[in-house]
């Protein structure tokens, strides 16, 4: 079976901020023998969720797919970096 088709996204309502992963898969095979056509053909689908540590900031959601890989730059959101807070003694 090959890839026709594959999505990912962040759903920003899920309060687990997790990455979702779509691929649809199919393959077709036709034979002819003594005047009869065959055709076959399989479908599938299937998502995954992969949780994120961290919220993301989804305007600034980078993607490249080349050669069969896929690379994400997942920048994460204002709030959830780390801050330093300085402390006075005495």
């Amino acid at each position: 079976m090959r890839i026709l088709d594959f999505r990912f996204w962040i759903d920003s309502t899920d309060k687990s901020g997790g990455l979702y992963h779509q691929e649809i898969l199919g393959q077709e095979t036709k034979s002819e023998d003594k005047g009869i056509t065959r055709s076959e053909f399989r479908y599938g689908s299937f998502r995954r969720v992969i949780p994120l540590p961290a919220r993301v900031q989804n305007n600034s959601v980078e993607a490249e797919y080349k050669n069969g890989v896929l690379h994400l730059n997942l920048p994460k959101a204002e709030a959830e970096k780390n801050r330093v807070v300085k402390v006075q003694l005495g």
